[in-house]
């Protein structure tokens, strides 16, 4: 398996498709391209991060999507990405850290990117993860 961090618009269209097919897979749900297009490309930047994993068939088995928004804090401007959509196909689930190491490179390329904050609304599969593993801290409840 090999890590690697793409923002949408260096992926390729196969990569973009099995993206969506893999959502489609773990979430059991019908995504189609321009439903992702909608929700990773029509954004304030025209791009949003992936941290993907592939295996030695080339294909993605795991992905985390970092979504970058302008906000405005304390009369500033700053970039903030929106964590969604974090999956393992059910086959090479079973190894959180693999999903540590996915994070940390996208966190990596953010930083860089000057990407100020990271926040999210994880389901109670991934919030576990996110608490212990990645260290995040929550902020607030969401009533929906």
């Amino acid at each position: 398996m090999y890590f690697l961090v793409k923002k949408t618009n260096e992926m390729t269209f196969t990569e973009k498709e099995s993206i969506v097919n893999l959502f489609n897979q773990v979430f059991a749900k019908e995504r189609s391209i321009n439903d992702f297009k909608d929700q990773f490309e029509n954004n304030d930047l025209g791009y949003s991060y992936f941290g993907l994993i592939k295996n030695e068939s080339n294909e993605i088995v795991a992905s985390y999507a970092v979504k970058p928004f302008r906000y405005m804090f304390q009369n500033k401007e700053f970039i903030f990405g929106q964590s969604v959509d974090t999956m393992v196909r059910k086959d090479y689930r079973g190894n959180a850290f693999n999903i540590k190491k996915l994070s940390e490179k996208v966190y990596a390329s953010l930083k860089n990117d000057n990407v100020a904050f990271v926040f999210g609304f994880p389901n109670k599969e991934i919030y576990f993860i996110r608490k212990k593993l990645l260290k995040w801290r929550d902020i607030g409840n969401l009533d929906i």
